[in-house]
């Protein structure tokens, strides 16, 4: 959820929420924050109101930062602020995937059978 909603910009809020964690809100300028959190884990959502985007998220555990993904070079496409840089860092695991999209399309045509899956006879 945490690569997937970084790469899209789509987090599902409820996938990172558990059972008795608690949250926080605050706003300073452009910038919104958002952290879930417990005893253990904390989830902070940075959002821009100028880009209407997640830019920043950051994952911790055990009052480290385990994960940490930073969105940039935005570009409006389809009607919404898409990122065109993604970084992804894995702290516990060092390790660093960057993400950079050259081209992107909302809702291209696709033929009829583009989704179709044809399996060999006998399986």
């Amino acid at each position: 959820a945490e690569f997937l909603g970084g790469v899209t910009g789509i987090f599902h809020l409820e996938r990172f929420l558990m059972p008795g964690m608690q949250q926080t809100a605050a706003a300073e300028g452009e910038v919104e924050r958002l952290r879930f959190f417990n005893d253990s884990v904390a989830y902070e959502f940075v959002y821009s109101s100028k880009l209407n985007a997640v830019v920043h998220f950051i994952h911790y555990r055990d009052g480290r930062k385990h994960r940490e993904i930073m969105r940039s070079e935005f570009k409006q496409i389809g009607g919404m602020q898409r990122a065109g840089k993604t970084v992804y860092r894995d702290y516990f695991e060092d390790r660093e995937i960057t993400v950079l999209v050259g081209k992107e399309e909302v809702n291209p045509e696709l033929a009829e059978g583009a989704f179709e899956v044809l399996l060999p006879d006998g399986t």
